[in-house]
């Protein structure tokens, strides 16, 4: 609702910008809370705790969201909203809880913006355009196949689950 008032004109920039510092407290309280959560009492594989869902013993940030992979997603676009909108210190904050969500998806979705935003600058000179151009193909031939190779034996095997469905 608010990103179509704000295209539309329809929304106060200000009272938008007050929405997004309102989401981002809140969800770094309920990360926080998870993390708390975590470090002081008993938890479970596979279970979300607060704004932390735990996974293979490991924490990863899920936001008021649930899920770590769509929350890095959302918190990818935020991120590029704030930055777009020069909050910058908000903007840095979603990309910390980009990586704290450890999701290939954020990862990836932050890189391919951010060599988008650098190849569409117009305060960039065409050579370094170039040259950024040609480092993120070999970053990708380098470990783009092995990623894509990951996620293929991912499909192949369900994500691991054969293994836990064959004992059943």
């Amino acid at each position: 609702i608010f990103l179509v008032g704000v295209s539309a004109g329809k929304i106060n920039l200000k009272i938008f910008r007050l929405f997004l510092r309102f989401y981002l407290s809140f969800t770094i309280i309920y990360v926080v809370l998870g993390y708390l959560h975590f470090f002081n009492g008993y938890t479970e594989n596979n279970h979300v705790y607060y704004g932390l869902f735990v996974q293979y013993k490991l924490p990863r940030a899920s936001g008021l969201v649930g899920d770590p992979n769509v929350f890095s997603f959302y918190a990818s676009l935020l991120c590029l909203l704030n930055y777009y909108l020069r909050n910058f210190r908000s903007s840095f904050i979603w990309l910390v809880l980009v990586f704290l969500a450890a999701s290939r998806t954020g990862y990836i979705f932050i890189a391919m913006s951010s060599v988008a935003f650098i190849l569409f600058s117009a305060k960039i000179r065409p050579l370094t355009k170039i040259t950024i151009s040609l480092f993120a193909i070999l970053l990708f031939i380098a470990f783009g196949n092995e990623l894509l190779t990951a996620r293929v034996y991912e499909l192949e095997s369900f994500g691991g689950r054969i293994p836990i469905w064959s004992a059943v």
